[in-house]
């Protein structure tokens, strides 16, 4: 700001506003525009696997320059509009293996015309692989439901229910916060800081901690629930869940260098009754301190993308930057917060973990961090529709 000043003064002109940091960063975001546009349909000659649809459409999923885990693949497409208000059914197509039904959804873009797809590709992608996927359009009813599905339903408090097979959260509008996570596996336990007020519960920015919230649901599934959320200041927030996925991600309309999802103590801390351990993306790991000493039992790895704390039963709680290095935090629950940065680099893009580990802790956080780093994005091709 010195030197455009300097400038101003000298008559060699102002200088453009984001060159002195006056204007935010662009919202992120996971949607796609396709990379390229094929003039003929994918593999027009493979069989038809819902032959009650009109249309299919082609797409080819690129994972790029990282290895992909339950991925989530968002695409902005121009459809007919008789095609874009049917239900669909999407079909992964590997290589020498029976196709495999995706969960995917068809979700219109505001009044922009255009739709957004959005399905899920679970199985797992090396970096530089390729997977075919053929959408079909046009079907006159819905399908059955796939297992592992998210679905959202109002509370009758101003909040929402969002829930799949592994877990049901609650939305709340004071602070945007996550005041409820159960995890099915764990007999439906609640990993929160119990309370819906003030900092209890996940996804908490202490300056926007009671800020009345506008919960806006733009996706209801089945392969995401999208909320978002804006309180009267403008301040934006969008969480978004996902079909068979023990996280959830949440974008930020401006970075942050404070953010906390706070815990039930009960869960890790260590005069609790499952002490836990804290592991950090830099490798360090150590014994969760005890709820009694407060504050000062918390621990900090500068430069880290993620921190976790995990117990005996394999029950985890866990914080992503994803592609940003920040200062993250572990803490024994309760008011000394559970998962978190502070005194951070402002980070704009954050994935909890919260439930049962299917592999080590270091790995679970890893495949996280890899498969949703927006900056080192997936590229789709489109391929041209194919009427039956």
């Amino acid at each position: 700001m010195a030197a455009a000043g300097a400038d101003v003064r000298a008559g060699r002109g102002w200088l453009a506003p984001e060159t002195v940091g006056f204007t935010l960063p662009k919202p992120l975001s996971r949607r796609l525009t396709p990379r390229a546009v094929a003039p003929t349909p994918l593999a027009p000659e493979a069989p038809w696997l819902d032959t009650a649809a009109t249309h299919r459409l082609g797409l080819t999923v690129e994972s790029g320059m990282a290895d992909r885990v339950h991925l989530p693949v968002e695409v902005e497409l121009a459809l007919p509009a008789g095609l874009a208000a049917k239900p669909i059914r999407a079909f992964s197509l590997p290589d020498n293996a029976p196709p495999r039904e995706l969960l995917a959804q068809l979700d219109p873009l505001g009044d922009t015309g255009k739709h957004r797809l959005a399905f899920l590709l679970r199985e797992p992608l090396q970096a530089q692989e390729t997977v075919n996927v053929h959408v079909y359009l046009g079907l006159p009813q819905p399908p059955e439901p796939l297992p592992g599905a998210v679905s959202t339903r109002p509370d009758g408090r101003g909040g929402h229910w969002i829930e799949n097979d592994r877990i049901r959260a609650q939305l709340g509008s004071e602070g945007a916060h996550v005041y409820r996570w159960e995890v099915k596996a764990a007999g439906k336990r609640d990993l929160t800081m119990p309370g819906e007020r003030g900092w209890a519960g996940f996804s908490d920015i202490n300056p926007r901690r009671s800020s009345a919230y506008q919960l806006e649901p733009r996706a209801r599934g089945p392969a995401m629930v999208e909320f978002q959320c804006a309180d009267a200041a403008g301040h934006e927030k969008t969480l978004r869940f996902y079909g068979g996925a023990s996280w959830y991600e949440v974008f930020l309309g401006e970075p942050t260098p404070l953010y906390w999802d706070f815990d039930d103590p009960k869960n890790f801390a260590a005069d609790g009754p499952t002490p836990g351990t804290w592991l950090f993306s830099n490798g360090q790991s150590g014994p969760v301190g005890r709820e009694a000493e407060g504050v000062p039992a918390q621990v900090r790895a500068a430069g880290s993308t993620w921190g976790i704390k995990f117990n005996a039963d394999k029950l985890a709680l866990g914080l992503i930057t994803p592609g940003t290095p920040a200062v993250h935090h572990v803490a024994p629950g309760a008011g000394a917060g559970g998962v978190g940065i502070e005194n951070s680099p402002p980070a704009q893009h954050f994935v909890t973990f919260a439930g049962m580990l299917e592999a080590s802790p270091a790995d679970t956080m890893l495949q996280l961090q890899t498969t949703l780093d927006l900056k080192r994005p997936v590229s789709v091709r489109l391929h041209a529709l194919q009427s039956r």
